[in-house]
């Protein structure tokens, strides 16, 4: 049975080509990109992709919409789900091949990930499942909440004990990471736009995330990438809570002037 992949680029002249080597045994390759500036698509077409240019609606989660954009013009009914900065191995590919042929009762995978950080591999992130392969004809993927797909129906995972099946997270370049983590931190704060947010939540709980990663999942262990990981998890933390609270100031503002002609515009993305 074919499966298609959905891949999600933007500026990803740097990693394309290895990316889409490692998916070129599978049918289809979708290539949904976020308005690139680089050769992001010149390397896309010389692999023979389908290739399309798309502009996401404020307010939703751009990957996701992408995403879903991708999966609709997808021609296969089985859709693997991919970023710009990750690798399939060859085994992975032929056992997700497997898979839908062996269950024809289930219509999703989560497929564990191994994440590298300056070229090491950060066990304690480890198995980071998403769900990563769907049938699309019982599958939505939510434009304004990309975190999961919503599969109606049976799904399986991986054992994480199968390393050797796990998607390779490819290092990223940690000004990219800071940009993406800023991205993405809009839209989760969006989705918590309702709930409270104290000083002392602001104070602790990036300092718990950052104990939970350091010490509890074990990134103590890795030197300083693991420092790196535990901090920039603590840190994507405290940006939620500040654009949380920042949206909730602008609200009050223009409420209290909504009669003067005063008015804070809404935070865009830039």
């Amino acid at each position: 049975m074919d499966i298609s992949v959905v891949l999600v680029t933007q500026n990803s002249e740097a990693r394309l080509d290895s990316v889409l080597r490692s998916v070129a045994n599978f049918e289809e390759i979708v290539v949904v990109d976020l308005d690139s500036k680089d050769r992001t698509r010149e390397i896309a077409e010389s692999h023979g992709v389908s290739f399309y240019s798309f502009k996401p609606k404020e307010g939703t989660d751009h990957v996701a919409e992408a995403r879903r954009y991708g999966v609709l013009n997808a021609r296969n009914r089985w859709v693997f789900l991919l970023r710009d900065y990750e690798y399939v191995p060859r085994k992975l590919s032929e056992y997700v091949h497997r898979f839908i042929e062996e269950n024809p009762d289930v219509y999703g995978l989560f497929i564990p990930k191994k994440r590298y950080v300056l070229h090491r591999f950060i066990k304690s992130a480890y198995p980071d499942y998403g769900l990563r392969l769907i049938e699309k004809h019982h599958s939505e993927i939510s434009p304004f909440d990309g975190s999961q797909p919503d599969v109606k129906g049976e799904v399986k995972s991986i054992p994480a004990s199968e390393m050797d099946l796990a998607i390779v997270m490819l290092t990223i370049p940690l000004e990219v990471s800071w940009r993406k983590d800023n991205m993405h931190s809009k839209y989760e704060a969006a989705l918590r736009i309702n709930r409270k947010v104290t000083f002392a939540t602001m104070l602790f709980s990036p300092f718990f995330r950052f104990l939970n990663s350091y010490l509890v999942r074990g990134a103590i262990l890795y030197g300083r990438e693991g420092f790196i990981v535990s901090v920039r998890e603590s840190f994507y933390n405290f940006m939620v809570l500040t654009k949380v609270h920042e949206s909730q100031r602008i609200k009050q503002f223009n409420k209290q002037y909504e009669n003067t002609g005063i008015s804070i515009p809404e935070l865009q993305e830039e």
